[in-house]
């Protein structure tokens, strides 16, 4: 799924760190149930997560649009200059944790 082509009023999920301290966006998840997620490279928890719209987090960062994933997937970036490239999805329960096997 392109992201450019989500609805612009959808609601995908990120961090307060991208939110509130404009941590950049290092790693997306594009989930099994076509749900969205964005995360910098902070350490997040549950309390951390919050709610905005495709077309908030495309204000955040217009590279966002160029992601094409398909559902399970995910992408990564090491800077705000690479490019973005696809990846596995670190665990399919956190998303934020590496599994044993990718150590």
């Amino acid at each position: 799924m392109k992201f450019c082509e989500e609805p612009k009023n959808k609601a995908v999920t990120t961090t307060r760190y991208v939110m509130d301290a404009n941590s950049l966006i290092t790693y997306v998840v594009y989930d099994e149930e076509g749900e969205w997620h964005f995360f910098s490279d902070e350490d997040s928890t549950e309390s951390d997560v919050c709610l905005i719209s495709v077309s908030d987090i495309l204000t955040l960062d217009d590279s966002l649009s160029t992601l094409d994933l398909k559902s399970g997937q995910g992408a990564e970036r090491s800077d705000a200059d690479s490019a973005w490239q696809t990846v596995r999805i670190r665990s399919i329960h956190n998303p934020l944790s590496f599994d044993e096997d990718d150590n």
